[in-house]
């Protein structure tokens, strides 16, 4: 057979097997649903907009009464870990876990910020960790905002 034809013919038949993977009865919606990757933490409440990714009012007033509540009721939920207090390790990227501070050592775990020292586990270098904006979450009262070394993080 001739090359030709036969790229033709397997080109035609990837083309309709791509086709077929389509969901059925698919509905196409103006409706967008935010991954996690696109997900702002501090929209993860009950009764936010999901579809928003913007806090909704009553996130905020969740965070004052989360302050509240204080030190000891709020956690730390690492990417998808169980919620820990003061875990020794806060990773930077969900889609790269060995971009993480390791070693933490926990000063403060307050009801308004947590902050530790530890160890970058990407440079080698030390680093200062800080958890902030606790609010209310299908996990409980958890910290939502990262910063290393004065710097916000986005997992």
């Amino acid at each position: 057979m001739n090359k030709r034809f036969i790229a033709t013919a397997l080109t035609g038949l990837v083309a309709v097997g791509l086709a077929a993977c389509s969901p059925p009865n698919q509905n196409d919606s103006e409706l967008k649903v935010e991954t996690a990757k696109e997900q702002d933490a501090a929209s993860v409440t009950e009764g936010s907009s999901w579809t928003t990714g913007e806090a909704s009012a009553e996130s905020s007033t969740t965070g004052t009464a989360t302050a509240a509540a204080g030190a000891e009721d709020i956690s730390f939920v690492d990417c998808v870990a169980e919620p820990a207090q003061e875990p020794d390790r806060v990773t930077l990227d969900c889609a790269n876990p060995a971009d993480a501070v390791v070693n933490i050592q926990w000063s403060t775990w307050g009801s308004d910020e947590a902050q530790g020292n530890g160890t970058n586990q990407t440079t080698g270098l030390p680093a200062v960790v800080t958890l902030s904006d606790a609010s209310t979450t299908a996990e409980g009262e958890v910290y939502t905002a990262i910063e290393v070394d004065g710097v916000a993080v986005t997992q």
